[in-house]
């Protein structure tokens, strides 16, 4: 009866305000000894930077991947074509070429849709083992994308986009060693580009992609030149 009494007592107390909410509180027990209760405790808010920072690349990074790449169906008369320096600046070629839509007089070598680029990456942050991140940090065309036209070497020149390029807000870097089990189609489709590509024995890709995330477009290693 004496404890009941007591433990009403102690909530009338914080009910009215005697004492803090949070603060150190006697409680006498039927024994009648005196013992504090440690005052309840708000767990901490997250100090910024607690998560985890993303791995960078190592400075040589675009030194160890090949140089050139290319973005194609393996049909028809296009290509973005894309050459990747050490510093990881870029330049490249996007052109399609329409031999039916010719004139005998003004462009009898047909109409050519045509974009040449440059630009530079961002240096690489790491996604897992055989997975690096990048964006384009600055991309210029040497003509704007309006469909503007020229005429010369007996053909129509219409300026265009940089095809596969258009909209990249993540580009990720696929590395040979990549497993290919849960990898999209769009990746595999780059693969298999100009190609007659096969996974590995090991099942993994065997060749360095380029993968523009928000378009699902691909550049794969052009490992039928000789500079690589």
């Amino acid at each position: 009866m004496r404890f009941r009494m007591l433990a009403l007592a102690l909530c009338l107390c914080l009910l009215s305000g005697c004492g803090e909410l949070f603060g150190t509180v006697a409680v006498t027990t039927g024994g009648g000894e005196d013992r504090e209760v440690p005052p309840l405790e708000e767990p901490d808010d997250p100090e910024p930077g607690d998560a985890a920072e993303p791995e960078p690349a190592p400075e040589d990074f675009f030194e160890t991947l090949p140089r050139t790449y290319m973005f194609c169906s393996g049909a028809g008369g296009w290509s973005t074509d894309l050459r990747l320096e050490a510093d990881g600046s870029f330049t490249g070629q996007y052109h399609d070429a329409d031999m039916g839509v010719a004139d005998p007089e003004r462009f009898p070598q047909g109409t050519w849709y045509i974009c040449n680029f440059s630009g530079q990456f961002t240096r690489p942050v790491k996604v897992d083992e055989t997975t690096w991140s990048v964006e384009i940090e600055t991309l210029e065309l040497e003509h704007p994308d309006d469909e503007s036209e020229e005429y010369a070497d007996g053909r129509r020149y219409i300026y265009s986009s940089p095809y596969g390029l258009e909209d990249a807000e993540e580009i990720l870097i696929y590395l040979p060693d990549t497993p290919v089990d849960g990898l999209s189609e769009e990746v595999l489709w780059a693969a298999r580009g100009p190609y007659d590509w096969k996974p590995t024995a090991e099942g993994t890709l065997g060749l360095t992609i380029l993968y523009n995330v928000s378009q699902g477009h691909g550049f794969a290693e052009y490992y039928f030149q000789t500079e690589r």
